[in-house]
């Protein structure tokens, strides 16, 4: 009887497996000082620094981010040093410095202060002035330095200076640290709570940091207005300083274009790693004798067009449909008591964004005269409504509006009572911090993708 063979054992096959390719990615991107960024928008609008704005920062998508160069330029009176006081303010409530460079001399303090920037004075005083002119700029309020810079390079080698020596800011498993390229022995003498172990494994002192936000943030007032030290002359006779020759035979817009080629690039650079933020305004120039195209133009040179993350035109326009006024000013009864409130409009276009999508606009008015006196500089009530009307949250009725905001379901009211709901002290702002609320938690950019945008105000 043949005999049975056994049958052979059957190997299981391996499990498949995979490299933790997680943790590469995490020590490569250590090791070379690029850090993943979240693109969740409610994380954008955590670390960035609002414009004050409610219908600004939904077209911007949440204000100005940390490692950005910011633009806003336009015509004359379109309200662009307004917005960065505005913008100053939302960052002194956030504690981030900032540095305000006023090559133009557009800062009113007293205009600052009705805007809501915190001011230790007048630092346009006398006594304030002569400090300047000494040490190039003195602190004006909390987390806010201003400085008179005397020509464009002034300002330029203070930011450039100020960020090669200001540390990185860096995550790390969803931690933030400042990041010091010392020796643990240099640390602790110094008292710094470092990372041991990241310490070690980078050679860099890693030191916990609170959150995301920017170090600090630089304005620059005005890009047009900045003169290169060139145009400034050369003492010729020490003995007779009236006698002066110029260093450079070419025109100042084409010297400017130079300056900031030559100093931008290296700026711009340490902006990410640093957590710094540029906001600059600038002009609108008119090329002579132009007969086709468009005369008009920004000076700086391409260099400043290229480094630039966001750009947004803010140009003045005529009273809008719908509200009242003449010559170009807009005029309203005052929301309570006899008196009239007086502003002007501007539309904004914001022309270039990296962080948001482009050629998203918005109507502001700038609340420039309250019942004769000077007004508040910013309109909450405009602002509010145009922020509840580029998110669907208002219809217009007859003569009243209703409102969709979630909490204010259902009120009714016309525009003196719409006034009444956020200018009255006894409603303590919920309106308008509810809509804060919606824009902080992303809600907001939402809703303003999913209604149709007519560009009116």
């Amino acid at each position: 009887m043949a005999t049975r063979k056994k049958a052979s054992k059957k190997e299981e096959p391996t499990a498949p497996w995979k490299p933790n390719y997680d943790a590469l990615i995490s020590e490569v991107s250590q090791s070379v000082g690029m850090t993943p960024v979240s693109l969740k928008r409610q994380d954008f609008v955590d670390i960035a620094v609002s414009t004050g704005l409610l219908a600004y920062d939904l077209c911007v998508g949440g204000g100005f981010a940390p490692g950005r160069f910011c633009g806003q330029y336009g015509p004359e009176a379109g309200g662009k040093s307004t917005a960065c006081a505005s913008s100053i303010a939302q960052a002194q409530k956030k504690s981030i410095d900032s540095f305000f460079f006023d090559h133009e001399g557009s800062a009113d303090p007293a205009y600052w202060s009705r805007i809501g920037v915190k001011l230790y004075g007048d630092f346009k005083a006398k006594e304030a002035q002569e400090v300047a002119a000494t040490e190039k700029g003195f602190t004006a309020g909390p987390n806010l330095r201003y400085f008179v810079p005397e020509y464009a390079e002034d300002s330029l080698k203070f930011m450039s200076r100020l960020l090669h020596l200001y540390p990185d800011k860096r995550q790390y498993d969803d931690q933030w640290y400042y990041v010091y390229k010392m020796s643990q022995k240099e640390a602790k003498a110094q008292g710094m709570p470092y990372d041991t172990k990241l310490a070690k494994e980078t050679g860099n002192i890693w030191v916990p940091a609170e959150d995301g936000r920017a170090q600090g943030i630089f304005y620059i007032d005005s890009i047009a207005s900045m003169r290169p030290a060139a145009l400034g002359g050369k003492k010729k006779d020490k003995k007779d300083k009236s006698k002066t020759e110029w260093k450079d035979d070419s025109g100042s817009q084409a010297l400017l274009a130079r300056v900031m080629a030559k100093e931008l690039p290296g700026i711009v650079s340490l902006m990410v790693n640093k957590r710094f933020t540029i906001v600059a305004t600038n002009q609108i120039r008119e090329k002579p004798g132009v007969s086709f195209g468009n005369p008009e133009y920004a000076p700086g040179g391409n260099a400043v067009a290229h480094a630039h993350d966001n750009r947004a035109l803010i140009r003045k326009r005529a009273v809008p449909a719908g509200f009242p006024g003449k010559s170009g000013i807009g005029s309203e009864n005052l929301w309570k008591g006899p008196g009239e409130d007086r502003y002007t409009f501007a539309k904004l276009i914001c022309e270039k964004s990296k962080d948001f999508s482009p050629h998203r606009s918005c109507w502001i008015r700038w609340w420039f005269e309250s019942d004769g006196r000077p007004g508040p500089g910013l309109d909450p009530v405009f602002d509010t409504f145009q922020f509840l009307k580029m998110t669907g949250q208002i219809e217009k009725k007859a003569k009243n509006y209703t409102i969709a905001l979630p909490g204010f379901e259902d009120v009714e009211v016309d525009w003196a009572g719409f006034k009444a709901l956020i200018l009255d002290p006894e409603n303590g702002e919920a309106l308008r911090e509810a809509c804060w609320t919606q824009l902080r938690e992303g809600d907001a950019f939402e809703r303003y993708f999913d209604t149709p945008q007519d560009g009116e105000a």
